[in-house]
């Protein structure tokens, strides 16, 4: 693992870019498919039944085996998100850590081969979001289902109406400042800078920590 010398900003939080480079020696993709159902059954003497109801996700999971500069094998695992590669391509993953904190999400794959950057989208939200402002609202949520609940039938209409207005403008809210968070991220100079180091790479040679050559 490699770690960039500059730390990247979005808002007031600071990340450390880490990444490590390989080449693919191994993808794994398969679908995984989950089930669920509701209802059925029948009365005594099959005189009655009920409507039964079957439903279907699937869900996307994908291995890429990369071999690193030092010998070791990385095992990269992504859901839901495919990494545009084939074996014995140069790649390099790059996984912000917010500064103070030792872990992070897979946002960034860069292919050496085909120049071609993907992000993960679902991810890059992740790394720069809050989780506790998700967190407070699912308990806002059930706290007031919970309280209409316990509301004359009378009041429990315009009650819910209110309630939806005012979860409406908060929530998109988050989402804008959760867009503004993500486009501040890449505006970085920081970023671009690190950005421009893996695009300049030659591709016969290996990709070092860029605070080397500094």
């Amino acid at each position: 693992m490699a770690v960039f010398g500059e730390l990247v900003s979005s808002g007031n939080r600071q990340f450390e870019v880490n990444y490590v480079t390989g080449v693919v020696q191994d993808l794994q993709t398969r679908v995984e498919t989950k089930v669920t159902g509701s209802g059925g059954g029948s009365s005594y003497q099959g005189s009655g039944s009920h409507n039964v109801s079957i439903s279907s996700t699937n869900t996307v999971k994908q291995s890429l085996f990369l071999m690193l500069d030092d010998g070791t094998e990385k095992n990269i695992k992504n859901e839901d998100f495919e990494v545009d590669c084939r074996p014995g391509q140069k790649l390099t993953v790059v996984f912000p850590v917010l500064r103070g904190k030792t872990a992070g999400y897979y946002t960034h794959y860069y292919n050496h081969n085909t120049r071609e950057m993907k992000i993960n989208e679902s991810s890059m939200k992740l790394t720069v979001g809050r989780p506790i402002i998700t967190s407070w609202l699912i308990f806002f949520v059930l706290a007031f289902v919970a309280f209409l609940m316990n509301v004359d039938t009378y009041f429990r209409t315009p009650m819910l109406l209110a309630f939806l207005a005012a979860a409406i403008l908060p929530i998109w809210y988050y989402a804008a400042r959760l867009n503004g968070r993500i486009k501040k991220f890449t505006a970085d100079p920081n970023w671009k800078e690190f950005v421009n180091y893996l695009v300049s790479q030659p591709l016969e040679t290996s990709v070092s920590n860029p605070d080397s050559s500094r």
